[in-house]
């Protein structure tokens, strides 16, 4: 009994190592893994309205949108670079109302803080990650690019 009850203290303290280890090493040049993502802007508390964001989907597939999703909606990419969270929207997969209530101004504004969900924060290599309140702004594209570039 002594020995199965050392065997389960033993498995239970060694889980959290086990668990540490499972999160993938940030590479050497600073850019660390590309995840997909459908975002709905807005505020949270708010009902999903007015600036920021207010939920993020991991998405699975790997065909690029076509169609414009619903208003308040976007896809794109995401990824860790140099510490920072980048966020790559797809122009395409976006409203023209959606784009210049979001990206029109030159700046995207997040009027609360927004902390990703777990799966997001582990699937870039983070335990979590917190975008801050503030007005980040959007460098000029380049011609014919269809992203939008945010980084927080």
């Amino acid at each position: 009994m002594k020995q199965l009850l050392f065997s389960f203290l033993l498995t239970a303290l060694s889980l959290p190592t086990f668990a540490s280890n499972n999160l993938p090493e940030p590479p050497s040049d600073g850019i660390g893994p590309i995840v997909k993502f459908q975002v709905e802007l807005g505020r949270r508390k708010l009902g999903c309205i007015r600036f920021g964001i207010c939920n993020i989907t991991v998405l699975m597939t790997i065909e690029p949108r076509t169609e414009a999703l619903t208003e308040n909606t976007a896809t794109g990419t995401v990824q860790i670079t140099d510490g920072k969270l980048v966020m790559l929207f797809d122009r395409n997969s976006m409203t023209e109302s959606t784009y210049q209530y979001h990206f029109g101004t030159g700046k995207f504004i997040v009027e609360e803080d927004f902390q990703l969900s777990p799966e997001v924060a582990a699937a870039l290599g983070f335990r979590s990650y917190n975008v801050k309140t503030g007005n980040y702004a959007i460098p000029a594209s380049r011609s014919g690019s269809s992203t939008i570039q945010v980084s927080f």
